[in-house]
């Protein structure tokens, strides 16, 4: 089975990067299915095996590049536990954007050869109409919420592609980072202020170990699959 799954992920990755080198050649709309497979050496009762249309092939080939990440997000408990609360602490979101960013940054040639075709709305078919659908059934808290990250998201990935990665993985880190912990002043039981030193607060973490508060995890952007939403998320 493991070997199968191989060899279908291999198939998939072959007619989405033939799909990619005819954009340079012509227009999305242009690019014949008969053009992909040939070019990807695959029979076309393959390819309608595994894609229904060309847009199809675009979003598996976002689906490869958001989902394969380097570092695990340590916002997702990887043993799915009652009570489990993701880290709050900025060093570690910050690692995971940085680490998550510099992915994203290896794989800029495509990215930019999708936004050059401009077929950026695959992205956003990706990070926000798809990820919003799938939680059609889910309570209005969680899809109004997914409809906010998932709209985030796309909106920080779409602006870095078409300032053509202006910023380095580690300044958008830093910054996305500086923006969560920074511009959310800490939210006190009892009406404390923000200078307090109340232990109390719930969620707030002392400014020694650098916690956020009404802050919670899933800061990755991508796709969500626990009914909370996509990333790059603050609760405010």
């Amino acid at each position: 089975m493991a070997r199968q799954a191989r060899t279908t992920e291999n198939l998939k990755e072959r007619i989405a990067d033939a799909l990619l080198e005819l954009l340079t050649e012509k227009p999305f709309a242009e690019v014949s299915v008969s053009e992909i497979t040939d070019r990807a050496d695959v029979g076309r009762a393959t390819y309608y095996r595994h894609f229904s249309t060309k847009e199809e092939v675009l979003l598996f080939k976002f689906k490869s590049i958001f989902e394969d990440l380097p570092v695990p997000d340590p916002h997702k408990d990887p043993r799915p536990r009652a009570g489990f609360r993701p880290p709050k602490s900025r060093e570690v979101i910050e690692h995971y954007f940085a680490a998550y960013l510099h992915h994203l940054e290896q794989n800029q040639s495509v990215l930019k050869r999708i936004y050059d075709a401009q077929l950026d709305y695959a992205l956003f078919l990706y990070l926000y109409r798809d990820n919003v659908a799938a939680l059609q059934n889910a309570a209005a808290i969680d899809r109004y919420r997914a409809a906010l990250h998932s709209a985030s998201a796309f909106a920080i990935v779409d602006q870095w592609i078409t300032s053509d990665f202006h910023e380095s993985a580690d300044e958008l880190a830093h910054m996305l980072a500086k923006q969560l912990f920074e511009h959310h002043p800490p939210k006190h039981p009892g009406g404390c202020t923000q200078g307090c030193t109340c232990d109390r607060a719930e969620g707030v973490a002392s400014s020694n170990d650098g916690g956020v508060a009404g802050y919670e995890g899933d800061v990755t952007a991508g796709r969500e699959t626990s009914g909370a939403g996509s990333d790059l998320q603050q609760v405010g």
